[in-house]
């Protein structure tokens, strides 16, 4: 909040303008040209979150500034402010704004400083919300964790009913094997829906969950950004201030590659099928994860049957799910994975200087493609087997965040393919994908 002093300060370079009562000073979406401070009176600020109704996000009185971000960054203004009584306000245009930053130092550290204590301020409002989220969230977490046992509970009780089925079918094995055959496939089917419900439990909760720490993460990363844009701008002269800017923006570019995950491991597909060839869509993968995969010193073959039909496919969710195996067989070959590290056979290289390969291939098969990739690492534990395409289930790995097969099994779904692991004989994974080659999309 500016002082009385810094108001007459500034008053000098700015000019003065008097609103009613429910006046739009801002409109949401509007090119910001003026800064405003407010010498009497108040007004609020109102957002739109995508909704047909407003969320009241703040309330400034006097000494307050506001608007000042859209001179710095020239984005659109971000909210809309309103007056909610008579209000006197004084307001500079951008070309005043840079003239009194770069003239005035005095005028400078005021509006500056009232900046920084608009951030700080927001950052504490944060703070004390994201401890009363946390409270509720540990109230949620010792919900579910009943929810759970009682779910362990049903299903327990379900796979005693199941095993009491088995054993009147085997009981009547004798009388026919076909029957035997049908009930058996019955109950392996209500087991696959049982894990495909399971699995959708868990993408609905972990949804629900990406949408809330996205709005709650990316707001104020917002505000940090403009600053520290700001800052570096204001700084360019002195290098070891500007290095570790560098590192502050790194790990904010960090934070928000992990929240776009987090959203793209639930967000519907928005991309419109096409026809493509699904050969090319792998040369292309390959070409970009070359480079990636010759440091690691892996070598990666491709074997594709010529002359495959067309499918109608998204092409970026295609490279974006063989990337995810392509880079799921690199760390399993190198190793990244601690679960199996001590079963893990160490590799040697060989005396071209290669410690791993990975092989794709593509074939054609009574109206679906099926492709294979193949790697020759330790292979897929048993007891991880069962959990392979669930989010955020990592097998405690060095690198990434344990979305990556998940989002893999959602693209393939989407195209109403599937995808399976397995351990290969000869030792290493292979996982499967059939996509169809004509279906209804609509």
């Amino acid at each position: 909040m500016l002082s009385d002093d810094d108001i007459k300060a500034i008053q000098s370079v700015c000019r003065e303008k008097r609103y009613l009562a429910g006046e739009i000073v801002i409109s949401e979406g509007s090119v910001g040209n003026n800064f405003y401070i407010i010498i009497k009176g108040g007004v609020e600020i109102w957002k739109h979150y995508g909704t047909p109704e407003q969320d009241l996000v703040a309330a400034y009185g006097r000494g307050q500034l506001f608007g000042e971000m859209a001179l710095i960054d020239q984005y659109p203004r971000c909210a809309t402010v309103v007056t909610h009584k008579p209000s006197d306000l004084l307001y500079i245009t951008r070309d005043d704004f840079n003239r009194v930053i770069k003239a005035s130092n005095p005028i400078s550290l005021s509006i500056m400083r009232s900046i920084s204590d608009k951030v700080r301020e927001s950052n504490e409002r944060y703070i004390e919300d994201l401890k009363a989220r946390n409270h509720l969230l540990t109230l949620t977490c010792e919900q579910l964790h009943q929810e759970v046992e009682e779910r362990e509970k049903a299903e327990k009780a379900l796979l005693q009913a199941n095993a009491k089925l088995e054993q009147r079918v085997t009981a009547r094995t004798a009388e026919s094997v076909e029957s035997n055959s049908r009930l058996s496939q019955e109950i392996e089917d209500r087991k696959l829906l049982q894990r495909q419900l399971l699995r959708s439990d868990r993408l609905a909760a972990t949804g629900q969950l990406a949408a809330f720490i996205a709005h709650e993460i990316n707001s104020p990363l917002q505000a940090i950004t403009t600053l520290l844009s700001t800052l570096m701008s204001e700084y360019q002269t002195d290098h070891e201030l500007l290095s570790s800017f560098e590192i502050f923006k790194g790990a904010v570019h960090n934070i928000r590659n992990t929240v776009q995950k987090l959203l793209d491991l639930n967000r519907p597909s928005q991309e419109k099928k096409q026809p493509v060839n699904i050969n090319k869509i792998i040369e292309k993968t390959m070409s970009l994860v070359k480079s990636q995969l010759k440091n690691a010193k892996i070598k990666l073959i491709s074997d594709l049957s010529p002359n495959l039909p067309i499918l109608i496919a998204s092409p970026q969710q295609l490279t974006q799910c063989l990337l995810n195996l392509i880079n799921n067989a690199n760390e399993s070959i190198c190793g990244f994975s601690d679960a199996t590290e001590s079963k893990r056979p160490q590799i040697q290289a060989d005396t071209t200087g290669t410690i791993g390969q990975i092989t794709i291939r593509t074939l054609s098969d009574h109206g679906h493609i099926i492709i294979r990739v193949a790697d020759n690492g330790p292979g897929i534990a048993t007891e991880a087997m069962a959990h392979l395409f669930d989010p955020f289930f990592t097998n405690k790995k060095r690198m990434g965040i344990g979305v990556g097969l998940s989002v893999s099994f959602g693209i393939i779904e989407d195209h109403h393919g599937t995808i399976k692991a397995e351990n290969s004989p000869q030792g290493g994974a292979v996982f499967i994908i059939k996509l169809p080659v004509r279906f209804n999309d609509e």
